[in-house]
């Protein structure tokens, strides 16, 4: 999604994107890791890698926006 790539861009420094290609049968364990059973889904991770959010589906950018913002204690 371009939106998504874009938000990488924006907090690039700030948050790591990764994504994960579903049909790759080497993802297996992360799927199963994070939870996820549908596409897209989004999983926030602490620097620790605690799982802080499971998202599934698109919130689309504002939402993500704001709990990226929030995450960071931004306003």
């Amino acid at each position: 999604m371009p939106e998504v790539v874009n938000l990488g861009e924006k907090y690039a420094g700030k948050i790591d994107f990764v994504r994960v290609n579903v049909d790759d049968s080497a993802a297996r364990n992360v799927l199963q890791t994070y939870g996820v059973r549908a596409t897209p889904t989004f999983v926030l991770l602490d620097a620790t890698g605690q799982v802080l959010a499971n998202v599934p589906g698109y919130p689309g950018v504002a939402q993500f926006e704001q709990s990226f913002n929030q995450l960071l204690g931004e306003s």
